[in-house]
């Protein structure tokens, strides 16, 4: 990484730019504040005075990661001009696709390193907490329309995220070389969750071709 020319207004954006291009390389483990600081052309302790240890650092790091998921997670979701299964379907891509394209920084949003620091960030209980939100949402809307079953929404929630994380976790790490199988380990995560949710009570319109037999005659959805 090569070091940067900054205005000292912009110096705490640029240190956090230089953590976020350092996680594009390396482990959170590895990030030293000194390092950081050093990167940005300022003296060691320059970065003090933004983020007095590590931990707060991360803290803002954190949220960042989880923004930029729930803001791409939202515009999918919430894209009414594409069926709601369409939609689904590409709203558990955008999750791979960010661990994929993010794998350090994917790590340090749900790994266990530092989940005392998420903790203090991200509370998956609260009604406007992001990422989880906008899937629980989505999730409510389905089941208003008959299309999922009337089940609950928190529930279905957490297993949709889980079986999302858990395919991009082991993608991001080289489990047994799937990263090759990546899009039909999808597609039938996928199918296996419509399988498990869809009502059988409506017609279901999409235009993912594995999701034809669910289509139902008659009924709109």
């Amino acid at each position: 990484m090569k070091k940067n020319n900054y205005h000292h207004g912009d110096l705490k954006n640029n240190l956090i730019s230089l953590s976020i291009d350092f996680l594009q390389d390396n482990d959170i483990r590895d990030l030293k504040l000194g390092h950081i600081s050093s990167l940005s052309g300022t003296s060691k302790t320059s970065i003090y005075r933004h983020f007095k240890n590590k931990d707060e650092l991360i803290k803002t790091l954190m949220v960042i990661g989880f923004n930029e998921i729930h803001n791409s997670l939202l515009k999918v979701l919430t894209n009414n001009s594409l069926p709601l299964i369409d939609r689904y379907y590409q709203g558990g891509r955008v999750f791979i696709d960010y661990a994929l394209e993010n794998p350090n920084m994917y790590r340090l949003l749900f790994g266990n390193d530092y989940n005392h620091i998420r903790n203090e960030v991200y509370d998956i209980t609260a009604e406007d907490c992001i990422v989880f939100s906008v899937l629980k949402k989505s999730i409510e809307e389905g089941q208003k329309r008959g299309i999922l079953i009337k089940t609950d929404s928190f529930k279905i929630s957490v297993m949709v995220w889980s079986s999302f994380h858990g395919l991009g976790s082991l993608l991001i790490d080289g489990f047994a070389e799937i990263e090759k199988l990546n899009e039909e380990l999808y597609n039938e995560s996928f199918e296996n969750l419509l399988t498990a949710y869809l009502s059988k009570k409506v017609k279901v319109v999409s235009s993912i071709p594995f999701a034809k037999k669910f289509m139902k005659p008659n009924i709109e959805s």
